[in-house]
């Protein structure tokens, strides 16, 4: 879903807004958190990215993780948690309001191996 600036000014609050955010992988809350915690607001990552570069309407923009969101921020922290994502895992976000995205993970496809060269 997506929504106008309009549609959040009720719940404005410094750089972001007071919305909570759920990240789960197999429907486990691996992390939450508050928009309202950005470091930088969109308008701030908007400008950064266009740097050099034009930024069109429809260009998507993505401003990375939750706090506590990157698995890489759980291994070693926490003993029940000390696995990379494999096939099959279901990974959620959600943003109140804003609505959830869902996707499985997927295997990669294998890599063609290539020949070493001939040696002279």
């Amino acid at each position: 879903m997506l929504v106008t600036p309009d549609e959040l000014e009720d719940v404005r609050s410094g750089r972001g807004h007071r919305l909570s955010m759920v990240a789960s992988v197999n429907g486990v809350e691996i992390s939450s958190g508050n928009w309202s915690d950005l470091h930088w607001s969109f308008g701030d990552m908007i400008a950064y990215a266009s740097r050099g570069t034009r930024v069109a309407p429809g260009d998507l923009i993505g401003s990375g993780t939750v706090a506590t969101g990157c698995l890489l921020e759980h291994i070693g922290v926490d003993p029940t948690s000390d696995r990379w994502l494999s096939p099959g895992d279901v990974v959620t976000l959600e943003i109140e309001r804003l609505g959830r995205i869902r996707s499985t993970v997927r295997a990669a496809r294998p890599v063609p191996e290539i020949p070493a060269p001939a040696t002279v």
